[in-house]
């Protein structure tokens, strides 16, 4: 598509103050009949600001057709481009026809820091150039999913949580696939921020031996969660015309997916706009699973210990929720040794099975050890962690582990007590169930205080 000869059609301006912050400017515009390609340039300054400390101001963009969603930008950077044409379109965009009609460009506010105001511009081109010559088919929206690729029930080791160009990473789909083969994943979710791109990127189809789980992360302004197992847009705009994120919830799970509420004590505002999870409705209140471990052990803005913590008390609270590590992955250095991932166990190797594996509670959290719990019961079926036993049924309990590294420790705990302790590169124990207890669970811990694995618990009611 060639915009340098066509001026801007539509031009809009503005100046935002902090009381803009959080909010959702549309921009209405209409795009006229036979129109080929659609350029947008959206310029805003500054983007830092002194207060206290250098923190960013951050403008994103989403962009509605009549029919609906058509894209987002969710990422820094003060000159943020959206073209769609006929044979190519930014990432984060749904390719496709320009439908003629009325569109609108939203201004999403995610924070606008006190001082000096943002200025903002935004420029609307369109044009009907002929096709260009030799162009390829325009990539399809529509997810075609993939066939198991395993047909045997095992441990299958994954990540839940990335994000690529279609929103605010380094990597390309290609290469995040590429990255998590040389980790030996076995799975890998697409979890953009506010968009559902990344799903219908070409590397997606030329995929035939990585299993990839659809999705988006919801990141509104009071918090993330990351919804599995959709491929079509869930608003996570609340507030939005009343909207609330118990609707967006519900929209997850209509779609048949799951709602992880990721990060839950991140820093928040200013550092990490949203990050921090601010509904209190929703603690944990319809929400599937938690992950408990963001990235590194020690990656100050996870703040993972709270979560861990904050797991816990909701479990003694007697509520049943899975946790889950994802290393919300941006960049090649968040898959250095150590990155955390969920280990889920399923029938086989689909996105179905992981997802029903991770709604279980068969998930183990790893940095690269092994840890497992399981219970024998009285007929001579298994239990696995996540699941929920009755304490007479229970013959006996078993934890094993390996590949712990000098130093470790592996705890068991029940109802929040360390109740032994175990060391050794590899080992096996059969601790007791005390009378009363309500959930159990093991953890392993480095010598340095870093979480290394961790077992769902097994919940023991009658």
């Amino acid at each position: 598509m060639d915009s340098a000869n066509h001026p801007p059609r539509y031009v809009f301006e503005d100046l935002l103050t902090v009381r803009d912050t959080k909010r959702y400017f549309l921009l209405p515009f209409d795009v006229p009949p036979g129109a080929s390609w659609l350029r947008i340039d959206f310029y805003y300054e500054p983007e830092r600001v002194p207060h206290p400390k250098e923190v960013a101001n951050l403008v994103c963009l989403s962009l509605f057709d009549p029919q609906g969603f058509r894209g987002a930008r969710h990422s820094f950077g003060t000159h943020k481009v959206v073209e769609i044409g006929p044979s190519a379109v930014t990432p984060g965009f749904l390719p496709g026809p320009l439908p003629a009609g009325r569109w609108a460009l939203e201004v999403d506010t995610f924070m606008v820091l006190p001082g000096t105001p943002v200025s903002y511009r935004a420029e609307v081109r369109f044009g009907s150039d002929p096709e260009p010559t030799g162009a390829g088919p325009v990539p399809s929206t529509v997810w075609r999913a993939q066939p198991p690729l395993r047909r045997e029930p095992g441990w299958y080791r994954g990540d839940l949580h990335t994000h690529t160009i279609h929103s605010d990473g380094d990597e390309t789909v290609a290469g995040l696939l590429d990255l998590a083969r040389q980790r030996g994943l076995h799975f890998v979710a697409l979890t953009d921020h506010n968009t559902t791109s990344q799903l219908f990127d070409p590397a997606v189809d030329g995929n035939r031996d990585l299993l990839i789980i659809p999705g988006m992360e919801l990141t509104t302004h009071y918090g993330h969660a990351v919804s599995l197992g959709t491929t079509s847009w869930i608003d996570w705009r609340t507030g939005h015309e009343r909207r609330t994120i118990s609707q967006a919830i519900g929209e997850i799970h209509a779609a048949g997916g799951l709602c992880i509420l990721a990060h839950l004590a991140a820093l928040g505002d200013p550092v990490c706009t949203g990050c921090a999870w601010l509904f209190t409705d929703q603690m944990p209140g319809e929400i599937d699973a938690m992950e408990v471990c963001n990235g590194p052990w020690f990656q100050v803005g996870s703040n993972n210990p709270v979560s861990l913590h904050i797991w816990k008390e909701w479990l003694q609270a007697g509520h049943r929720l899975p946790a889950l590590a994802g290393t919300d992955f941006h960049a090649a250095r968040d898959y250095r040794e150590g990155a955390p991932t969920s280990v889920v166990y399923a029938r086989e190797l689909s996105a179905a099975a992981i997802l029903e594996g991770v709604a279980r509670g068969h998930v183990m959290v790893s940095t690269g050890p092994e840890l497992y719990l399981e219970a024998t019961l009285a007929d001579g079926r298994l239990a696995l962690m996540g699941d929920r036993v009755d304490p007479a049924s229970v013959r006996s309990v078993g934890v094993r582990w390996m590949g712990a590294p000098a130093g470790a420790r592996v705890l068991w705990l029940v109802d929040g007590e360390v109740c032994a302790v175990w060391e050794g590169e590899r080992g096996e124990a059969a601790p007791a169930l005390p009378s009363g207890a309500r959930w159990a669970l093991a953890e392993m811990w480095g010598p340095d205080g870093a979480l290394l694995a961790l077992t769902n618990p097994l919940y023991l009611r009658a």
